[in-house]
């Protein structure tokens, strides 16, 4: 290589260089949103089960209900950052609201009401929870939320967690588009934001493992099982439609709930009943801007109390006097 083909060189490798110093230096100032989820321990503690990340807010899960009251009603709320009540102090979220009204109405004791939600839960993570209370206790309903979030697949790789959902990876959890030894592939996708933010942009254009037909079979099957081990129990198993937030209720010209992960929603409503959110909050009167805390799913203090009053609403329906 000639003398001015090595400067060429050299400086073709300072300006890629810092090109991409510049990047990493910009990604991490602005913090732009990845295009799908990521969590990181350092921000969400977690563990793995099964190659199945967890994490949860056990605060909010109130386990040590139904073991100090083994008789109580038990109901349990299973979903996402819907149910979990993202922003909010644990007070006020409904499931702590609910608490609080049954145990000054009937004494504590008599009703135990468990939050075993998170946000970004997908149904892996669902169904680890459902699968720890039915372990220990015999519930008498389990409501369980429907969104997108569902279809999410998360795994973890090196120290984080991704949603890998449309990318494609080994049994290592490795993505098998990325070139190189496994060792490299967690460096970078760890320690670079540019690296990690621009392979999930592009991640979004592979197709998932599953097809609509075959995933919408799998997830029906799934939740079938849970409605029949519920049912052997004793209990209910209660699947509720949240409802986007974008718009007044009354101008929805569906049930403001997205089905995009199911090829055709009318199979899940062919084998469960299944509350919508916007029909329930319609029947309360309730205002689409007075209850939501942003456009997209997630309800504010206000949004919380009325969840509270719809939910006890179906208990006392359901028990009587009891609710």
């Amino acid at each position: 290589m000639g003398r001015d083909a090595l400067k060429a060189f050299i400086g073709a490798l300072v300006i890629v260089s810092a090109t991409l110093v510049a990047g990493e230096v910009l990604i991490r100032i602005i913090k732009p949103m990845p295009k799908t989820q990521v969590i990181r321990q350092e921000k969400t503690p977690f563990f793995v089960h099964q190659n199945i990340p967890i994490w949860m807010d056990r605060d909010r899960m109130n386990f040590q209900c139904p073991k100090q009251y083994p008789e109580a009603k038990l109901i349990a709320f299973v979903g996402d950052s819907i149910f979990y009540g993202s922003q909010l102090e644990d007070s006020d979220v409904f499931t702590n609201l609910m608490q609080q009204r049954l145990d000054a109405e009937h004494g504590k004791g008599a009703w135990c009401i468990l939050n075993l939600s998170q946000s970004g839960y997908s149904f892996e993570q669902k169904q680890y929870w459902y699968k720890q209370l039915i372990a220990e206790h015999r519930p008498d309903i389990v409501f369980w939320i429907l969104w997108p979030t569902e279809a999410f697949h998360y795994r973890l790789i090196g120290d984080h967690i991704y949603n890998v959902k449309h990318i494609e990876v080994d049994a290592d959890n490795m993505p098998v588009a990325l070139p190189g030894p496994n060792w490299l592939k967690v460096l970078l996708l760890n320690k670079s934001r540019l690296f990690e933010y621009g392979f999930l942009a592009m991640s979004l254009y592979h197709p998932p493992a599953l097809t609509n037909d075959e995933y919408t079979k799998e997830y029906i099957s799934k939740l079938k099982q849970i409605e029949g081990e519920l049912a052997a129990l004793g209990g209910e198993f209660q699947l509720v439609g949240a409802t986007k937030l974008n718009m007044p209720f009354d101008q929805m010209t569906d049930k403001g709930w997205e089905v995009g992960y199911l090829t055709d929603s009318s199979v899940l409503f062919e084998n469960f009943d299944v509350l919508f959110l916007r029909d329930l909050l319609m029947e309360e009167n309730a205002k689409c801007e007075e209850v939501r805390l942003d456009t997209c799913c997630h309800f504010n203090e206000k949004g919380h109390q009325v969840l509270a009053d719809i939910f006890l609403k179906i208990l006392k329906a359901k028990f009587g006097g009891r609710g």
